[in-house]
């Protein structure tokens, strides 16, 4: 069964100057399609990456640390993303138990007290980065975590999923030992939450949730209230993004297009229509951002979110479906998830 998970880092860090692999020149170069290099990273031309549904992506990079590591339906990989070729180790730390369960990684999160939390069909475990012991979050072991966010400094989300009603869809810590668990009770309709929105000013959380038909779309997290209420997006069959770039919302669901609300309130109207749209990462760039998109069909990027320009499998991806992408200061990553003839692609800007 095919399973799309978008990490939920770049609503937590949303702003980061790009400068390698995928940044540096101007715009109009920027913008020229043959300006950008892909080169796929799958199973067959990459043996050491031993799965190609990859579900997350999480680049590190730290004084002392560079990092990319890749979460897929069979272990958690990690690679020097310096390296014109990448070569992948499994992360095989005796706290991460070898089974099915634990080995399928759905969600990776860089926290600001400089761990690694990796959510699993199994639970939710913490990465020491500087000695690599992995340790089990005991109150959501045996749990499947989908999402994960960090809002403040010491508040962090976990979407879950559940194959019955969302009795516990969402859940909250600021220690990663206590957690509170919001769900059915609280208002959330959907059985599965596939990406967490959370941002400190103002403060927001949205859960994008999917499951039974006429269950999901987007549920918007009331704190003072302890209640979900459901935006009103027309997605109602379920949400595969949400994010906010300045004032603007952005959102999207199987089929619904790329969505966005440009006043509180007002209508929803179509930036691209006929697509599921799974990834918007945005940085700084120039005077503005610049924009990549992931989505069923392939990749598209935009300086203005008016112009687009698409890549595909004939401009070197690893394949059409996109589902996470990650500008970092070592370059652009594209996560491939939700299949066997997926993988890892990396952008980089040529001559610029």
């Amino acid at each position: 069964m095919k399973r799309f998970l978008t990490p939920f880092l770049l609503v937590v860090l949303p702003l980061v100057i790009v400068g390698c692999g995928g940044g540096g020149g101007d715009l109009a170069p920027g913008f020229d399609a043959s300006a950008y290099k892909f080169t796929a990273f799958t199973p067959a031309n990459t043996p050491s990456l031993g799965n190609s549904d990859v579900r997350a992506i999480l680049p590190v990079d730290t004084d002392t640390i560079r990092r990319l590591y890749v979460g897929t339906a069979a272990g958690l990989y990690v690679a020097d993303p310096t390296l014109s070729t990448l070569t992948f180790t499994k992360v095989t730390d005796a706290g991460l138990p070898t089974d099915a369960l634990s080995q399928s990684i759905n969600a990776l999160l860089y926290t600001k007290a400089g761990e690694v939390w990796i959510g699993t069909d199994g639970g939710l475990f913490t990465m020491n980065l500087t000695t690599g012991v992995v340790t089990v979050v005991n109150r959501l072991k045996g749990e499947m975590v989908t999402a994960l966010a960090q809002q403040k400094s010491n508040l962090y989300w976990v979407g879950l999923a559940t194959t019955t009603a969302s009795t516990t869809a969402l859940a909250s810590t600021t220690n990663g030992i206590d957690f509170s668990f919001y769900g059915k009770d609280q208002g959330m309709t959907a059985s599965r939450v596939v990406m967490i929105h959370a941002t400190e000013d103002p403060a927001l959380v949205v859960a994008c949730g999917q499951g039974q038909a006429g269950k999901g779309g987007l549920f918007k997290f009331n704190v003072s209230l302890n209640s979900f209420s459901v935006m009103d997006a027309p997605l109602t069959n379920g949400a595969t993004l949400f994010t906010a770039l300045g004032t603007t919302y952005y959102a999207g669901g199987p089929g619904s297009g790329l969505l966005y609300q440009a006043e509180r309130d007002g209508a929803w109207k179509t930036l691209i229509a006929d697509i599921t749209p799974y990834a918007f990462n945005a940085i700084a760039y120039g005077s503005g951002y610049r924009t990549w998109i992931g989505a069923n069909d392939g990749l598209r990027l935009t300086f203005d979110l008016a112009n687009f320009k698409a890549f595909t499998t004939g401009n070197g991806l690893a394949s059409n479906t996109c589902t996470t992408v990650r500008q970092s200061t070592m370059g652009t990553f594209i996560g491939h998830g939700g299949g066997t003839d997926g993988g890892l692609s990396r952008a980089d800007l040529v001559g610029g």
